[in-house]
């Protein structure tokens, strides 16, 4: 039996939630107290899988889909409060600090003062064993914070990678590399704790990439020749998606599209080595616009939106064989959502990969609807709804009443009225993994969204408090998740 076949034998149930949308004081979730608190209110409840959005640093307006790496983690969702986890092994978690600045601080001390603290060897190989992707993402990350500009508009010699100015420069801005070099190494002590604390309560981590990365990135800046790009650096070809149900003229990204000619002639080496960094993170993964890898919409750079596109082939197999030749069988789901053809399909189903349902796709009459649980298969992720999707409760109020009165007739229990009717369907679909937003486990309105996909601003903000959670919320989860064995 092949991983991915494996991994539909057991029916599950997950919760998701980003880092970012957890509580606590600061401004966004944190790696500490309240991820703890929310794990074990997961196991609580019978959840068994978390999943999460993509964790690496954002740019100003927030997208976990618009990273400024690939690889790297979001300095944002430090933890700096202290102890909450009992297997920080080398001591760097134990004691509270007033700020993560003044935890690198501290760190960046004892280095300079020629101690040997217990976690230098550990920082060591953490820089050596990343190096392929460290070195050139904190180069970038400090011209960036320096210039305040985007990698393409730095002077040439640093925006073309000349070799000795990079070098000058890495010279004369060393304490600002380490403490970006401190930054990452922290951010793997803790999510090392994180996923060691997951472990123990039997929880799986359930992560994200964006198949594209954004232009302003340290990828496409170290890597030009996997993008399509002309000699001065700037995009030729933009990546989006047509008109489709979130948009009237479709979603226009803004990242570049992949030369897929000249990462095969390197084997794929760069992607290969993002999927290993990713399932150093997480149990599971999900390939965001999965069908892009078969054909993705092309659109020319300058236009103002993705109407006038046109679709261009992918890597398809041969990218999946490359990762697999390299890192043996890995777990994957698959976001087939949006324009899904019979090719993109087949792919999926080559790959054996699960694909994805969404309820809120479902009750449209249609008895071909992929989405509608009469055809929901054991290879699927069943959704209440995604981070793009308005929360269970905004999208009913926006429903006709002869809309309401169709979902009603299709869910097992009309009953339990919204949004537990719904989140009882996904439980009892017969897709292996039942996904339910907290937003809707809460019963929230539109003012909770997440996401609103071709509006620039606005969005990734939303975060709960444990004051919004009711006592009974975790023993009811439970309860309904055991009703659908799962």
């Amino acid at each position: 039996m092949s991983t991915q076949s494996a991994l539909c034998e057991h029916r599950c149930a997950g919760v998701l939630l980003h880092i970012s949308s957890l509580p606590g004081p600061m401004s966004s979730g944190r790696l500490g107290a309240d991820a703890a608190h929310f794990m074990r209110w997961l196991e609580q409840s019978g959840v068994s899988v978390w999943q999460i959005l993509p964790i690496g640093p954002t740019d100003a307006l927030g997208s976990p889909y618009g990273l400024l790496s690939a690889f790297a983690g979001n300095p944002l969702f430090l933890n700096h409060e202290g102890p909450w986890h009992p297997h920080d092994e080398i001591g760097l978690l134990s004691q509270a600090c007033p700020s993560v600045e003044a935890l690198v601080a501290g760190l960046l001390c004892q280095l300079e003062t020629g101690e040997q603290p217990e976690w230098r060897k550990s920082y060591i190989d953490f820089a050596a064993n990343n190096a392929y992707w460290l070195d050139d993402y904190i180069l970038y990350d400090v011209i960036r914070r320096e210039t305040g500009q985007p990698w393409y508009e730095w002077p040439d010699n640093l925006k073309h990678r000349d070799a000795l100015s990079l070098k000058t420069y890495a010279r004369l801005k060393r304490k600002e590399i380490e403490e970006s070099k401190l930054l990452q190494f922290l951010f793997h002590i803790q999510w090392g704790c994180l996923r060691s604390y997951a472990s123990r309560l039997n929880l799986r981590i359930y992560g994200d990439i964006p198949i594209f990365c954004a232009y302003d990135s340290a990828d496409v800046w170290s890597h030009p020749e996997y993008f399509v790009l002309d000699s001065h650096g700037q995009i030729l070809e933009l990546s989006g998606v047509p008109p489709d149900l979130f948009s009237d003229t479709g979603q226009l990204w803004g990242s570049p599209q992949y030369n897929w000619e000249r990462l095969e002639r390197d084997n794929f080496a760069w992607w290969v080595k993002r999927i290993e960094a990713a399932f150093g993170y997480y149990d599971l993964l999900r390939i965001d616009h999965f069908r892009g890898l078969e054909s993705s919409w092309v659109v020319p750079a300058g236009s103002r939106n993705a109407v006038n596109g046109y679709w261009k082939k992918g890597p398809g197999t041969k990218l999946f064989k490359a990762i697999e030749r390299e890192l043996g069988p890995v777990p994957f789901v698959a976001e087939d959502l949006g324009y899904i053809t019979p090719e993109v399909d087949r792919l999926r189903k080559q790959l054996d990969m699960p694909g994805m349902r969404v309820l809120q796709f479902d009750f449209d009459g249609d008895p071909d609807n992929p989405h509608a649980p009469h055809n929901h298969t054991r290879d699927s992720v069943v959704y209440t709804g995604t981070h793009d999707n308005d929360t269970l409760i905004g999208w009913w109020s926006g429903l006709s009443e002869t809309q309401k009165a169709k979902v009603l007739q299709d869910v097992p229990r009309p009953e339990l009225g919204m949004p537990w009717s719904v989140i009882d369907c996904a439980l009892l679909s017969k897709g292996f993994l039942a996904i339910v937003p907290m937003q809707d486990l809460l019963g929230l309105g539109s003012e909770s969204r997440m996401n609103t996909p071709g509006q620039a601003y606005g969005n990734w903000h939303w975060r709960f408090q444990w004051s919004d959670v009711p006592d009974d919320l975790s023993e009811k989860m439970k309860n309904y998740i055991q009703h659908a064995q799962r």
